[in-house]
């Protein structure tokens, strides 16, 4: 659901400035968060950590109560006419990351399945 309303989010961004943005949350981005944020990490009532694997917490990323860290990220990326975001959690706590993304096109792709060995 987070991911379905980044793409919206960012596709409302485009038509109003013609480029896509790595800022979800501040000056210059999307004004999204997801419902509750309270400053990242184990209070939050989201797991998965949302957005790109740079910048800053509450602005280019926000940390789930599983604690992703933003380079978990790392398929995320923005550019004038594309983007990728993705969403990371280590759900089982194996160290491995669910990973998933959402483009332009509003493919949301798994790109690893934490579940899966």
């Amino acid at each position: 659901m987070n991911l379905s309303s980044l793409y919206a989010a960012q596709k409302a961004y485009h038509a109003e400035h013609g480029t896509y943005t790595d800022v979800l949350y501040g000056q210059k981005g999307l004004n999204w968060k997801p419902e509750g944020y309270n400053g990242g990490g184990k209070s939050e009532k989201f797991a998965y950590t949302y957005g790109f694997s740079h910048g800053a917490e509450g602005q280019q990323f926000f940390t789930g109560n599983l604690e992703a860290p933003s380079n978990a990220l790392s398929a995320s990326n923005v550019g004038k006419d594309t983007f990728t975001i993705a969403a990371a959690a280590d759900i089982d706590g194996d160290g491995k990351y669910d990973i998933l993304t959402v483009d332009q096109n509003n493919n949301i792709v798994v790109i690893q399945d934490d579940l899966i060995d």
